[in-house]
């Protein structure tokens, strides 16, 4: 019987994207509740506010059909312009943090998770910014764990 045999980089980045495909799977309801407590028309929002949401949210989806087929680096283009756009869009700021950690840059993926945390403290969604801080804990390991960023690695 062949026994497989991985490294500890291929075991890394099997974590990763476990922890990754987790995540969505534990905070879609994250996602939903952010889009429903969005909604422009009930908070009276002006038009300019909605059409600028509007075209980040595009960018988000497109950052997110990308990622489904493996273009990591034009996703996070992407979502680097959603944000660009409107700074605020937390499931663009999510999935930012969890390209960077896919990509090996912790750092990185906690302060985007610092972010989200701090936007929903400022919304009222305290329950929200809590369910992140296992993220960033995940994250904080693998730093300790010397997994750094891949600059770092190689």
């Amino acid at each position: 019987m062949r026994r497989l045999n991985f490294s500890l980089r291929s075991k890394a980045s099997l974590f990763w994207a476990m922890s990754f495909t987790l995540f969505f799977i534990l905070c879609g309801p994250m996602f939903i509740k952010w889009s429903d407590d969005s909604n422009a028309a009930e908070k009276g929002e002006s038009e300019d506010v909605q059409r600028v949401k509007a075209e980040s949210n595009a960018f988000y989806q497109s950052a997110k059909e990308k990622s489904d087929r493996g273009a990591y680096q034009e996703a996070s283009e992407d979502i680097e312009k959603a944000l660009e756009i409107y700074p605020e869009n937390i499931p663009a700021i999510l999935h930012s943090a969890n390209l960077k950690a896919y990509s090996g840059d912790r750092l990185g993926a906690i302060q985007a998770w610092e972010r989200a945390q701090e936007i929903y403290r400022k919304i009222g969604q305290p329950e929200n910014a809590e369910l992140l801080e296992t993220r960033k804990s995940i994250a904080y390991q693998a730093i300790l764990d010397g997994e750094g960023t891949p600059l770092e690695d190689e």
